[in-house]
């Protein structure tokens, strides 16, 4: 009969664990302390003061997280403390709340569920990174950005600091709205309409972007950008008279798209089908973005991205 989850308040360091799954949230982390003789204890908020000042008392211990923006300072601290440390798929987590919890999806749930997870061997694991490898990928990630129309220093910089995991964004308009560049909806009955930007999210990269936007529009209007699919999507848009700060948010919303496919994908910007059309694509390769539920981009087979 499997044990029942006692819950407490805090970490008693006089006890020696098995492991230790947290689940890591903004301010909170919820953890679930499993011992060696199979007690399951189970805090539901802690900050991650206490969690870090009670892992630098304690013996060493496995502990268990999801990949997220702060695994890797944390896996860093905890490590500085002789503890291990083990990064768990959230797919297999997933899987693991659906069949052990019947799908009932909760900060305790996951942190067990993490846990549990980190005891079998079989079970790929992440590495996190250290700060001379988070170093190394920003500076990347920053110079791939940069590889957009639009997007200089001051705006690869910033967006590295607010998208964190890029892997979080599963569709391509996920990450527009997180930055505030799709339309507000007003429904009433059957009767829908579209207003502003909704203006959510990071202030200074939405303005930088629209920024990029305008400057890019101009090197179209001067037959200065040498994107053919792109300077077409913009004359498309164009020819719709659409106003200037309209087009702007639109095509701001699309750059955001791309930097996703090039973040994702791992590629830099190709001007030569930035903007192709999925119609345009061979048929094979429609089927297959179709079957995965990715409309927005495909790798070509020379390593480049379709953006649509």
């Amino acid at each position: 009969m499997p044990r029942k989850r006692i819950l407490v308040k805090s970490i008693d360091t006089s006890i020696s664990y098995q492991v230790i799954g947290i689940d890591l949230a903004k301010h909170l982390v919820s953890a679930c302390l499993i011992t060696g003789a199979g007690e399951i204890f189970g805090i539901d908020r802690l900050t991650y003061d206490d969690l870090l000042k009670s892992a630098e008392r304690m013996s060493p211990t496995l502990f268990c997280m999801e990949p997220c923006p702060e695994v890797h300072y944390l896996a860093e601290k905890l490590q500085g403390y002789g503890h291990h440390t083990k990064v768990i798929d959230g797919a297999a987590v997933k899987e693991y709340i659906k069949t052990h919890f019947g799908g009932q999806k909760t900060d305790l749930n996951d942190a067990q569920a993490i846990a549990f997870l980190s005891l079998d061997t079989n079970l790929p694991e992440i590495t996190p990174k250290n700060t001379s490898n988070s170093v190394l990928s920003s500076i990347q990630a920053v110079r791939e950005i940069m590889s957009v129309p639009g997007i200089g220093p001051i705006t690869a910089t910033r967006l590295k600091a607010t998208i964190g995991d890029i892997q979080r964004f599963e569709k391509p308009k996920s990450i527009v709205a997180y930055y505030g560049l799709v339309p507000k909806s007003k429904a009433t009955g059957h009767n829908e309409k579209k207003g502003g930007i909704t203006r959510r999210g990071d202030r200074v990269a939405r303005s930088l972007l629209i920024e990029g936007a305008g400057v890019v529009l101009n090197l179209a209007a001067k037959g200065f950008l040498r994107s053919k699919p792109l300077n077409k999507w913009i004359e498309k848009k164009r020819k719709l008279k659409m106003p200037w700060g309209k087009l702007c948010c639109a095509l701001a919303a699309k750059m955001l798209r791309i930097v996703r496919a090039i973040l994702i994908q791992g590629t830099s910007f190709n001007a030569k089908i930035a903007g192709v059309a999925r119609c345009s694509l061979p048929k094979e390769s429609r089927n297959n973005v179709m079957g995965n539920n990715k409309l927005s981009e495909i790798p070509s087979p020379n390593g480049s991205v379709y953006i649509h």
